[in-house]
């Protein structure tokens, strides 16, 4: 699955820091475009992450769990990210009961080798 390739609005998500095989959480607040949140309950969501600048290589295909009515939780195990480092382009990947898919925003994750040297 490739990820959406327009790079413009690359930014509208907070850039995410962590160490390759670690555990990690992210939470993903669904609005709409007007900003009110909105109902998740009957929707799905998956984290895409893909090598920045590589829209067709998907490292990571990750589902989410419903944290609240309004937002969504992606955990993080060590072996998602064990073989991971670098600069990555995530989307949260959302998808309402008729099975519309929604990716309207994007940012950056910098995954840090495990093995890093100081």
């Amino acid at each position: 699955m490739a990820l959406y390739t327009d790079y413009q609005n690359v930014n509208n998500l907070t850039t995410i820091s962590f160490i390759a095989g670690t555990t990690y959480s992210v939470r993903y607040q669904v609005k709409n475009s007007s900003g009110v949140v909105q109902d998740i309950s009957t929707a799905t969501m998956r984290l895409l992450l893909s090598p920045y600048g590589q829209p067709t290589v998907c490292s990571l295909n990750k589902l989410a769990s419903i944290y609240n009515a309004h937002t969504f939780q992606v955990d993080l195990i060590p072996s998602d990210t064990s073989e991971l480092n670098g600069v990555y382009i995530q989307q949260p990947l959302i998808t309402d009961i008729s099975g519309q898919e929604f990716r309207d925003k994007q940012g950056l994750v910098l995954i840090m080798p495990a093995n890093a040297e100081s």
